[in-house]
């Protein structure tokens, strides 16, 4: 019986896997939400993530009646009062449109999902991309940040990783002295102001730990 799932298994992450990959930023909240339930011991629809959440981190509603489809994920409407202790859902599978609609991953789709989470994060995942001219920085279909400003060591350390394709970490591109300012200092800065103001808030920099570096990674990432 143990050899049999093992086979279902395999071959559902065979048939789904270049869906998976390829939804697998969206996923991975949804994941991180069942393993939150198991981990505290309460139902899953505790912990379910609201379908505005993953429309902002780039799953359509095409996506997501797929999803539905081939039974990786069910939802329901969110009925919680104001001032209530538990969470509350009408009957799922109503209503995959309404602005309250929340989603959670099934047995099978938490399954699949971490059976693939390895080559779908080092493989498949999505990299930003800048637009060096317009000032604008993307992840997929979904504007990160719009520059309405000069902000030049903003825009310095973004043309680096685009210009390298987006490694996970560069050195620091920054003037090694500007205005009297330590380099370490105007570096922090920077990181600072790049995760503040995104329009959807999908990528986080941080600094190596040495003062000397940056790294990217997706803000889902960071939240683990």
């Amino acid at each position: 019986m143990i050899v049999e799932k093992y086979c279902r298994l395999r071959h559902t992450v065979a048939a789904h896997a270049p869906r998976m990959a390829k939804d697998y930023c969206t996923l991975r909240l949804l994941l991180q939400a069942w393993d939150r339930a198991l981990r505290s011991q309460r139902d899953v629809w505790e912990c379910a993530v609201k379908g505005v959440d993953l429309r902002a981190a780039g799953l359509t509603a095409t996506e997501l009646r797929s999803l539905v489809t081939i039974g990786f994920v069910q939802h329901a409407v969110e009925r919680t009062r104001a001032g209530a202790e538990r969470r509350v859902f009408g009957r799922p599978g109503v209503r995959l449109d309404h602005p309250r609609t929340c989603v959670v991953l099934t047995e099978t789709g938490a399954l699949v999902a971490r059976a693939l989470a390895p080559e779908a994060v080092l493989q498949k995942a999505p990299r930003p991309f800048y637009d060096i001219k317009r000032g604008e920085l993307w992840l997929g279909r979904q504007l990160v940040k719009r520059f309405k400003q000069s902000a030049p060591e903003q825009r310095t350390i973004l043309s680096t990783f685009q210009k390298l394709h987006w490694p996970a970490r560069i050195d620091d591109p920054l003037p090694s002295r500007l205005h009297g300012q330590p380099a370490k200092l105007r570096l922090r800065d920077a990181i600072k102001r790049l995760n503040q103001h995104q329009v959807h808030v999908l990528i986080g920099f941080r600094g190596d730990g040495s003062g000397r570096g940056i790294v990217w990674e997706l803000a889902s990432a960071r939240n683990r």
